[in-house]
């Protein structure tokens, strides 16, 4: 009958072989566990980069919302400011379209919750192109910087209103009820008081909205294509 060796008959070469071997192993485990795991992490990024479009598309909603806003301020207020020596003679109709401009107020809101689960769950480490990480940053500071503008350009006109007296709203409010009959007036009244001058001076002169409007739209509409070219399914 043939023995069977033990271990303390094994020679060095068969005690390497067995080791390589479990080695070899521990190694393929480890490189298909790692394979699955990195699959899985690149089908999160390609997920939340979707994610990412989704919400800067929505975004892109809001700046064109507040670049329309804006962009009436300064038709309304340049088109005033060209009768400033005779608002008697200016169109009726146009008066009527900007009687809103002297007391309104807005505000810019944008979110980026998709770039804060990036930041939370890290995994902008399995982004493998890091300018593409930078080029989404770089979008949502367009967002951040165009929304400090807005927020400072009406929280001045909210202070120049926050000035203007009670007989003047009440002269206004008056006038507005009847404001077909009454638009030159009106103006009139909001050309002579210093505070509602400076709004429309601000909106026709003082805002250049144009660069960061601008600037937000040609960014998200880089990122949405760099994500569709990349990550798009």
């Amino acid at each position: 009958m043939k023995k069977t060796r033990d271990f303390t008959s094994w020679k060095t070469g068969d005690f390497i072989l067995q080791l390589l071997i479990v080695v070899l192993g521990i190694v393929i485990t480890f490189s298909v566990s790692n394979a699955v795991d990195r699959r899985s992490k690149e089908k999160e990024v390609a997920n939340i980069m979707q994610l990412i479009k989704t919400e800067l598309e929505q975004n892109l909603v809001y700046v064109k919302k507040i670049g329309a806003t804006l962009d009436y301020e300064k038709k309304g207020g340049r088109y005033v400011f060209g009768f400033m020596d005779d608002i008697s003679r200016a169109d009726k109709d146009s008066l009527l379209y900007y009687s809103s401009l002297p007391f309104r107020s807005d505000t810019f809101t944008y979110t980026e919750d998709a770039l804060d689960v990036v930041k939370i769950s890290s995994l902008s480490r399995y982004i493998k192109n890091k300018d593409d990480f930078l080029q989404i940053v770089k979008t949502y500071t367009a967002l951040a910087d165009l929304g400090v503008f807005v927020n400072w350009y009406y929280d001045n006109r909210e202070k120049n209103l926050s000035r203007i007296t009670s007989d003047l709203s009440k002269k206004y409010n008056t006038l507005a009820g009847n404001a077909k009959e009454n638009i030159y007036k009106m103006w009139q009244l909001c050309l002579n008081d210093i505070n509602v001058y400076n709004n429309i001076y601000a909106s026709a002169y003082g805002s250049n909205s144009k660069n960061f409007i601008q600037g937000a739209e040609e960014s998200i509409a880089q990122t949405v294509e760099m994500i569709d070219r990349v990550y798009g399914r």
